[in-house]
């Protein structure tokens, strides 16, 4: 039987990966499995390094703001 090598990503890296994808493309958040694991993601309280002492966070509040600064989407939110 043959194998097929493959590398195991961490679960840090999986919920940052998830995270910018749905923050991407967050119409497919409509989908109910990928709002749950949205929400699993978001437990993280992820932090990004931008630029020395910069940094951004990604945590539940955070992109709460992020999406009700973009027009029509803070009645949906709400």
């Amino acid at each position: 039987m043959d194998t097929i090598p493959c590398e195991y990503l961490s679960l840090e890296l999986s919920e940052k990966w998830i995270i910018f994808g749905f923050v991407l493309c967050h119409p497919s958040l409509a989908n109910k499995t990928a709002a749950e694991l949205w929400k699993q993601a978001l437990t993280s309280n992820l932090v990004i390094s931008l630029f020395r002492d910069e940094v951004l966070y990604i945590t539940p509040p955070h992109i709460q703001a992020f999406y009700e600064s973009i027009k029509g989407y803070g009645k949906k939110m709400n």
